[in-house]
C-alpha cells in the first residue's frame, strides 16, 4: 500500500494522498480555510515545529456563512517528512462560532482517508 510492499518496514516514500475532512454543524466554520489547517510534526528531541499546509483544499459551501459545512484538505503524501507526520504527527485546524448569541454546543466532525497510489506514480 501507499508504494510500499511488506518487507520494507521503513519505507519513507509514500504515494497517494491523505485526505482530511471536516464537518461542522450550524454555527461554526473555518475562518481562514487556506491557513487555520495544516499537519504539524514536531521534533521531540530538538523541539523544533514542522508546518505542512495542504495542496488542495475545498469547501462545497460558502465559507462565510453560518450554515453547515464540510471542508476537505489533500496533502501529497509523496511530501518530505509525511512518513513522519503519520507516524506521530497532530492534525491542527481552528474552528470558530459564527454567532455569538448561540450558547448551544455545535458538534463536528473529523475523518481521515488515505488515498493511495500502489503503482508508485508520483502525485501531481
Amino acid at each position: 500500500m501507499l508504494g510500499c510492499n511488506g518487507q520494507n518496514a521503513t519505507c519513507d516514500t509514500l504515494f497517494g494522498w491523505l485526505r482530511a475532512q471536516i464537518q461542522t454543524d450550524t454555527n461554526l466554520h473555518v475562518i481562514a480555510p487556506s491557513l487555520d489547517v495544516f499537519l504539524q510534526k514536531v521534533d521531540i528531541i530538538t523541539g523544533d515545529t514542522v508546518l505542512i499546509a495542504a495542496d488542495w483544499w475545498y469547501s462545497q459551501f460558502d465559507t462565510t456563512s453560518c450554515t453547515n459545512h464540510t471542508y476537505n484538505y489533500y496533502f501529497n503524501l509523496n511530501r518530505p517528512l509525511m512518513r513522519n507526520f503519520l507516524d506521530s504527527g497532530s492534525f491542527v485546524f481552528n474552528l470558530t462560532s459564527c454567532c455569538a448569541t448561540d450558547a448551544s454546543p455545535t458538534p463536528y466532525n473529523v475523518e481521515f482517508y488515505l488515498l493511495a497510489a500502489p503503482l508508485k506514480v508520483a502525485c501531481q
